[in-house]
């Protein structure tokens, strides 16, 4: 038997579906359409999500977490779908934890109205495109083999630390890397 309170709210959640709180599933990830997601709930049966996949899959919207980044998604990665509103409207709002499939995304992106900054003040790491690096080390590196056989000790001397220096750069900073 249920009190008049109950009733009450039996009643406004009937009238009002998803009223009470949205309902949050897990889906694996099918395929990314323009930054849409095909999905398919993990689990059909528990996770009734018409919304999802009325007469096949629905593209998606992902809401990221921080605005302004967003990263390739993996297929079979699985996310968190909230269902909100009236008309249960689905939306990915959280993906992949860490050790899971699809947390070390294939690539990110960062776009801001002004200034991207990686790290923070005094140590924060200068952004350079990959091409102009790798055609700077290499052009510094002939430079510190040329000069490192010259007859002048400083000279000779100063090429040695240079090549150490350079060959310092790791390489894959320099081609994983792309700026504006």
């Amino acid at each position: 038997m249920s009190t008049p309170l109950e009733a009450y709210i039996a009643l406004t959640r009937a009238a009002f579906p998803g009223f009470d709180a949205p309902k949050i599933i897990a889906c694996r990830v099918v395929r990314d359409e323009a930054g849409r997601l095909s999905l398919q709930p993990l689990n059909a049966a528990r996770d009734e999500a018409p919304e999802i996949n009325q007469g096949g899959m629905r593209p998606v919207e992902v809401w990221p977490g921080i605005p302004g980044a967003t990263s390739e998604p993996t297929s079979g990665e699985v996310v968190l779908v909230a269902l909100y509103g009236r008309d249960a409207t689905p939306a990915v709002i959280a993906r992949a934890p860490e050790g899971q499939p699809g947390h070390t995304p294939s690539a990110v992106q960062i776009n801001a109205s002004s200034t991207v900054r990686l790290g923070t003040a005094p140590l924060a790491a200068p952004v350079a495109r990959a091409a102009a690096l790798t055609a700077l080390k290499t052009a510094v590196q002939a430079f510190g083999s040329a000069a490192k056989v010259s007859t002048d000790p400083v000279l000779a001397g100063a090429a040695l630390a240079l090549e150490s220096a350079v060959a310092a750069i790791v390489m894959i900073a320099t081609t994983k890397l792309e700026a504006e």
